[in-house]
């Protein structure tokens, strides 16, 4: 039986196969790093993703996702403008490692890893 993809995931999904920034490799976006790269901090099994990057009506953080390092969707959120770039998740059981992503309206999508030991 198909899994049923929730509209965040086919959106993300989509926007990962088009150019993934890095801090290391920001591209031609160099210089934007400390607005965009994720961060993320944990309490117990909760993950809070937040991106230090202001919300206006013509640019803002799109949306903000986590995956596994096997790939698995462990939450993601849509956001408006007038919404706080941040994301807070549950890690599951034996998951210490997450890729963080971001995607903003004019910046792209930029990734970072997390592991938490």
């Amino acid at each position: 039986q198909a899994k049923t993809m929730s509209t965040t995931e086919v959106e993300v999904e989509a926007l990962e196969k088009g150019e993934i920034l890095t801090e290391e490799e920001p591209g031609k976006w160099a210089g934007k790093q400390g607005t965009h790269v994720p961060t993320a901090s944990k309490d117990g099994q909760d993950v809070v993703i937040k991106v230090g990057h202001g919300m206006a009506a013509d640019h803002w953080i799109q949306y903000i996702w986590a995956r596994s390092k096997d790939g698995k969707l462990l939450g993601g959120v849509k956001l408006a403008h007038t919404d706080t770039p941040e994301l807070k998740i549950t890690l599951p059981a034996g998951i210490d490692t997450i890729v963080a992503f971001e995607s903003c309206n004019l910046h792209g999508v930029w990734k970072k890893e997390f592991i938490f030991r």
